[in-house]
């Protein structure tokens, strides 16, 4: 028998004994038992995951139960803040990349409703006739001196944060307002520095510019194509300007 054969043989036997170790479990008697799935479960996996959540440790940062569903926010015009409501209903500060910096003392979700005015370092907000005023390093806030039944609308910060300027109005018609007053505090110590009469029916625009100016945009009647500006002077409260824009 050459080597050949030989080969054949073995390849034969091989085969057989393969053909055989398959049909073991097949021809092997079944004992009664059920075959065990070890597949977990629906009801397994979601009692796995309860457990690991739990086993979790709670979060304590405070910032990070800010209501995000809520979407309402206060930014500074030029994005290097925002404001939003965060835990125990106070208002929290985040920076440009959306790190949460500190909380906002004594104040609360409906500030965020109300008008406001970023600086580099302040955020003003009225409340009704009354202005309360944040130090956005510290968070700490005071209020301004008050001033009784005029509900207040726009407000401005100055850009060296040593003034605020607020526009109400006492006396809203169907046609505009027949009483509206900018108001100035000074920021150092909150006092009143200066009640201005406004001689527009409406007021689109309030602020504060270098050199001790402010400025207020609006219309001097109601129907009025070519908005005004008005110019004072922030610490005398004199008059500078008013001129008009030209119609669009």
């Amino acid at each position: 028998m050459d080597y050949r054969r030989w080969l054949n043989v073995i390849a034969i036997v091989a085969a057989l004994i393969i053909v055989a170790l398959l049909a073991i479990p097949v021809l092997a008697p079944d004992d009664g038992e059920e075959d065990i799935d070890f597949t977990p479960t629906v009801e397994a996996t979601a009692a796995a995951e309860v457990t690991e959540a739990a086993s979790e440790p709670e979060a304590t940062d405070d910032a990070n139960e800010q209501e995000e569903e809520s979407g309402d926010a206060l930014f500074s015009p030029d994005g290097r803040w925002s404001v939003v409501v965060g835990s125990s209903d106070l208002l929290w500060l985040f920076d440009g990349t959306g790190e949460p910096q500190r909380p906002l003392a004594d104040s609360s979700p409906d500030d965020l409703e109300a008008p406001a005015a970023f600086s580099d370092n302040l955020l003003a907000i009225a409340r009704g006739d009354q202005v309360r005023v944040w130090d956005l390093d510290t968070g700490e806030g005071f209020d301004l001196s008050p001033v009784a039944e005029t509900p207040l609308s726009l407000l401005a910060v100055g850009p060296a944060d040593d003034v605020v300027a607020a526009y109400g109005c006492r006396d809203q018609t169907e046609t505009g307002c027949a009483d509206g007053v900018i108001l100035l505090w000074d920021v150092t110590d909150g006092a009143l520095r200066h009640t201005l009469d406004v001689q527009l029916v409406t007021v689109e625009a309030l602020a504060l510019e270098t050199g001790d100016v402010l400025a207020a945009t609006g219309c001097e009647t109601p129907d009025c194509d070519e908005p005004s500006i008005v110019l004072w002077n922030t610490v005398s409260g004199s008059l500078i300007d008013m001129v008009e824009t030209p119609a669009n």
